[in-house]
């Protein structure tokens, strides 16, 4: 039960179209000082744990906010309700 979205593969996607060049997950990495492995963890929408420098060097680079990088999904389970 996946709570974040991830949408790092579609905003690359998108990234790729507005400037007219296939990025390589090589290239992001140097671009944005991230590991390479981080770049693939993340189109794969395998990446768990989020560094605030990594999330900020993606999002300048594809132009987006963090709420357009990762999304919250909601509760798929209701909470219990705490009694006084």
């Amino acid at each position: 039960m996946k709570r974040i979205k991830n949408n790092y593969a579609q905003l690359l996607r998108e990234k790729r179209a507005r400037d007219g060049y296939d990025y390589t997950h090589a290239e992001v990495a140097d671009i944005v000082g991230i590991n390479l492995y981080t770049s693939y963890r993340m189109a794969d929408g395998k990446q768990t744990r989020f560094d605030e420098s990594v999330l900020i060097g993606l999002c300048d680079f594809l132009g987006c906010t963090l709420g357009d990088l990762l999304e919250y999904d909601g509760r798929t389970e209701p909470v219990a309700e705490a009694t006084p």
